[in-house]
């Protein structure tokens, strides 16, 4: 899917869009206000896709991050992407938004951490397009020496064989806690995703990600500080499916009551 024009949303944590073509990332906006995705969704997908000189119509796919988020935020980002979808007969793919920013920390591992891929501020225009490059297939053969060294410098080996290179992810999930996955040192997902306090997370290993400094625990460089819509629209093809059922991991706050209460005064009984 990626040999085309992509779309990638995610409302996991903020509003994030990205554009890619043949994998490489061609326009990327984001707002950090969490409590404007509904209104800011959709004219930010428009902006970008304006700048970028596409239409609608030559778009050829979608990929949007199921989660796990906020039950009313994340699923904007998905029932727009569905929509779309639907609307203009594109394939969707959807993914956990944990992952792409494990895909980030492999690629600028890849890349040297003074390679920042990390999505563009919303107030500041990409400039040029940006070769975001997968770390699989032939490439893979390319890089395996230099990032593997990257990897054991980064990540050294632990006092468990079985965890060294392995590193956490993690969103705010607020009430004191965080969304968090665990992946090998290739950013493959061993782990998750879950919902805990921070002190629940894998001891002793890195932790990475828009919510890392809830956790303390962080790596020597800036990990990434927001999911990247423009790498999950550029690498969405190497990264696993996780279904249509959005990843909220935990009840709504709002409930529907189950049962009507009486309004009725009581006779007093005689």
């Amino acid at each position: 899917m990626t040999s085309g024009r992509i779309i990638g949303l995610d409302t996991s944590a903020g509003v994030a869009v990205g554009l890619a073509e043949a994998g490489v990332v061609v326009g990327r906006r984001w707002l950090d206000d969490s409590r404007r995705h509904a209104e800011a969704l959709v004219p930010l997908l428009a902006q970008v896709v304006d700048e970028a000189g596409w239409h609608m119509t030559e778009v050829t796919g979608l990929a949007v991050g199921m989660g796990p988020g906020p039950f009313t935020g994340l699923r904007v980002g998905i029932a727009a992407a569905q929509t779309l979808s639907t609307a203009y007969h594109l394939p969707l793919r959807q993914v956990c938004s944990l992952d792409i920013v494990a895909r980030e920390v492999v690629e600028r591992l890849a890349l040297g951490p003074e390679t920042s891929i990390a999505a563009t501020s919303e107030r500041l225009p990409t400039t040029g397009p940006q070769v975001v490059a997968p770390v699989t297939g032939a490439l893979a053969q390319q890089v395996v020496a230099p990032v593997t060294g990257a990897l054991d410098e980064t990540f050294p080996a632990s006092d468990d064989e079985d965890t060294s290179g392995q590193f956490s992810v993690v969103l705010d999930a607020r009430r004191r806690e965080v969304y968090w996955a665990r992946y090998d040192r290739w950013g493959q997902r061993l782990e998750g995703p879950q919902v805990s306090s921070p002190t629940d997370l894998p001891a002793a290993l890195p932790v990475v990600g828009p919510a890392a400094g809830l956790v303390g625990r962080t790596l020597a460089w800036p990990s990434p500080e927001r999911v990247d819509a423009g790498l999950l629209a550029a690498q969405s093809e190497f990264l696993p499916e996780v279904g249509s059922q959005p990843l909220y991991l935990r009840r709504p706050d709002a409930t529907v009551p189950t049962g009507r209460k009486s309004v009725l005064v009581a006779r007093p009984t005689r």
